[in-house]
């Protein structure tokens, strides 16, 4: 869904009828937080980001936003194994 501002929300019918209970809606940024989080401190790649999301964009949003989430202390990017798919490629986690 595409704002008037521009900016851009995403949703699915289940965080629709949650936004209808709460009244809140949750960026595309603050979902991938959340779900990184409920990982902790399992890592995980950018594909299985955008699939527990329920991203249509297979990882290049994720991409983006976990570049961004690297770069804080609270979450670090490397090569390691996704606990999701089991590959190796880059990986975050939540740190503690």
């Amino acid at each position: 869904m595409i704002l008037a501002d521009g900016g851009v929300i995403w949703a699915t019918a289940d965080t629709l009828r949650a936004q209808q209970v709460t009244g809140v809606v949750m960026t595309v940024p603050q979902k991938i937080n959340d779900y990184i989080t409920s990982l902790r401190p399992q890592a995980v790649c950018n594909k299985c980001i955008a699939r527990g999301t329920g991203l249509s964009n297979d990882g290049a949003h994720p991409a983006q936003v976990t570049g961004a989430l690297a770069t804080t202390s609270d979450f670090r990017q490397e090569i390691g194994t996704c606990s999701v798919c089991k590959q190796t490629k880059k990986v975050i986690r939540a740190l503690a």
